[in-house]
């Protein structure tokens, strides 16, 4: 199953040069060494969430709970770290949560058919 499902990681960045930046990524490889391998200036991780689940949702969904549109590609946001933490924490149940209503709509079509 799990070479079906290719492995998805957001990580919440931080740099030690950038007090109250962050970036926010979203990678389909392995978590154990994304950013320690690769050149990263400077940025590392913070915290991260495996959102195999549906990983473009979690992207979408981590922004609406931060409060702030996604920035562009390989751009910094100035947020409050602690903001972006609790975002981090909330965001399984919220992506799991919109998965299973999206799943109820999809029920409710297909019974009126």
């Amino acid at each position: 199953m799990k070479q079906i499902i290719k492995p998805a990681y957001l990580f919440l960045l931080t740099h030690p040069d950038n007090p109250g930046f962050i970036k926010i990524t979203l990678t389909y490889s392995t978590r154990d060494g994304t950013y320690e391998e690769n050149d990263n200036n400077g940025w590392l991780v913070h915290r991260y969430a495996d959102v195999e689940e549906g990983p473009l949702l979690a992207e979408s969904i981590i922004w609406v709970l931060i409060g702030v549109p996604k920035p562009n590609l390989n751009e910094q946001a100035e947020i409050d770290v602690s903001i972006a933490e609790h975002a981090f924490r909330k965001l399984i149940y919220r992506l799991r949560e919109k998965i299973a209503l999206m799943e109820k709509e999809k029920e409710k079509r297909f019974q009126l058919k």
